[in-house]
């Protein structure tokens, strides 16, 4: 699956990128496939070889303190771009007034469903960008996601305290920068969401046993609820949190009903 990754993005059709490597401690021989894989087609890239593992947010800001581009597209290991991916998310960082961040839509590979999915669908109505991202999150995947480094950097990257939801948390973040330098609600402007398949996203356990799976995933909502909430530009927003808890809630039945043989509705 890792070099289904990388022969995506080598083969993307707009080529002036760098590529940043990261194994997270692994002991499988995965950067030096990685490297053999890319050097073999002449492409440029850092690798960044952790000691031990740090988990994903330590692993991810350990990525953005290597990388030297403008925009960061994140990409997992197990997950494959289209091959016009960077192409269509350059052309929305072209506008005159670059985007805080920019989404696609992906399609699911899952044991029991695979099919395209939509991230987001905007309300008709001005909305609040980060009410919606708490009570119905609207990117899944960091595999869609672009941003610009200097707002990575401006919010501190990833939060290394929260081993799951860092990706969730971060999104929060931004949109609590956006909201504060405008000093008000932003309805969602600051972030560009282009509905065209980007992405193809692998859903498997590997070797992890699902009920563990799901305890830590239990335990992970629980710090990120606690987490999030103290935000300062978060203050008006308490009365979400049990709304928040049950969108989470909710997801979490649909992610684990793709293991059970079921169809997540």
């Amino acid at each position: 699956m890792l070099l289904r990754a990388l022969a995506s993005v080598a083969g993307q059709s707009f080529t002036d990128f760098e590529i940043v490597l990261v194994d997270d401690g692994s002991s499988d021989g995965s950067l030096d496939a990685a490297e053999d894989y890319l050097s073999g087609r002449k492409l440029a890239f850092k690798s960044v070889r952790l000691a031990k593992n740090v988990g994903i947010p330590a692993a991810r800001n350990a990525g953005l303190a290597a990388a030297g581009g403008a925009v960061a597209a994140f990409l997992d290991s197990d997950d494959a771009w289209h091959p016009h991916y960077l192409s269509i998310v350059k052309a929305a960082y072209a506008a005159a007034k670059p985007p805080l961040f920019v989404s696609t839509d992906y399609l699911s590979d899952g044991p029991s469903y695979a099919g395209p999915v939509k991230q987001f669908d905007p309300p008709r109505a001005p909305f609040d960008p980060i009410e919606l991202m708490i009570t119905r999150p609207f990117v899944h995947t960091m595999s869609c996601f672009s941003a610009p480094m200097a707002h990575l950097v401006a919010v501190g990257g990833f939060n290394e305290r929260l081993p799951r939801f860092s990706d969730l948390d971060l999104y929060i973040r931004l949109l609590g920068s956006a909201e504060s330098a405008a000093r008000g609600p932003t309805h969602g402007a600051e972030h560009v969401h282009i509905p065209q398949i980007g992405v193809l996203k692998s859903i498997h356990l590997e070797s992890r046993r699902l009920a563990d799976y799901e305890r830590d995933w239990e335990a992970g909502k629980t710090r990120f609820l606690e987490t999030i909430f103290k935000y300062p530009f978060m203050r008006s927003r308490r009365v979400l949190r049990e709304e928040s808890a049950q969108a989470l809630t909710k997801g979490q039945a649909r992610f684990f009903e793709n293991f059970r043989g079921g169809s997540p509705s």
